[in-house]
């Protein structure tokens, strides 16, 4: 590079910083408003996400908007309370607001205790394999994941739920993803038809209890497929059916020597 060249490309940077310079005095105003209205702007978040403040410490409690359906909440799993029977999946939670991590709010995490764990069932399923079972304890114990409440039944001491777990950007709706979906897309658990339990959801809460019956049939329907988990075939099966139907074709073939003679 010349000095010539060099010196040429100083210039212009000079200049453009001088340009920027110049733009920053003239709005120097407008500038300086920025934080006020990125405090606005916060303020706003938090009035609209109100219940990022709030600790629930029992299902009998949530608000309204969150019965329905309307909102959802963060929880971390303290156990997986499953079985390989056809019961419903139901998971030990404490719920864990989004603030509720700051200095100013750790002294109430202190006052939990047993009497805070929530009792979430996975709405949807109707079986569960031993592999599913595995794959709850190792996935969910100890995590946080999103729930949004179907209905609550026991006397509101039970929700059901449809629950998600983080992928990539915790923030983005589209990185959540459904516990009961990947079960069955998996073949490690078998959903559910609607019943009579089902058949009470109501209200904003049943379009996402039907959204959920539609995941889970498309889940199932490509795990049936790709034979996976439940669906797939006996280890002897291909062994039986190549040994019968070679029994049936030396039995005609001795029929056939049989006539012959």
């Amino acid at each position: 590079i010349s000095a010539s060249n060099l010196f040429r490309a100083l210039s212009i940077m000079r200049s453009w910083m001088d340009d920027i310079y110049t733009t920053i005095d003239n709005n120097i105003s407008w500038i300086s408003k920025v934080p006020a209205g990125l405090g606005f702007i916060g303020l706003l978040t938090l009035a609209r996400r109100r219940y990022w403040l709030v600790k629930w410490r029992s299902l009998a409690s949530l608000p309204a908007e969150v019965r329905s359906g309307q909102w959802a909440f963060r929880v971390r799993v303290q156990r997986c309370d499953c079985s390989t029977d056809p019961v419903p999946v139901e998971l030990v939670a404490r719920h864990e607001p989004v603030l509720f991590n700051l200095p100013i709010l750790l002294r109430n995490r202190k006052q939990d205790s047993s009497s805070d764990l929530l009792k979430l069932r996975l709405a949807g399923l109707n079986k569960l394999t031993t592999e599913g079972l595995n794959w709850l304890q190792n996935r969910l114990t100890n995590r946080i994941v999103r729930v949004r409440v179907l209905q609550l039944v026991s006397n509101d001491t039970v929700g059901l739920c449809a629950i998600f777990q983080w992928r990539l950007i915790s923030w983005h709706p589209l990185s959540y993803r459904c516990i009961a979906e990947q079960l069955v897309a998996s073949g490690l658990a078998q959903r559910c038809h609607l019943d009579a339990e089902y058949s009470e959801i109501e209200n904003s809460s049943s379009q996402h209890w039907k959204a959920l019956l539609g995941r889970l049939e498309v889940a199932e329907n490509e795990a049936k497929r790709r034979r996976l988990g439940l669906w797939r075939p006996p280890a002897n099966s291909n062994r039986a059916s190549f040994l019968s139907s070679l029994i049936g074709r030396l039995k005609a073939w001795w029929s056939r020597r049989n006539r012959d003679s």
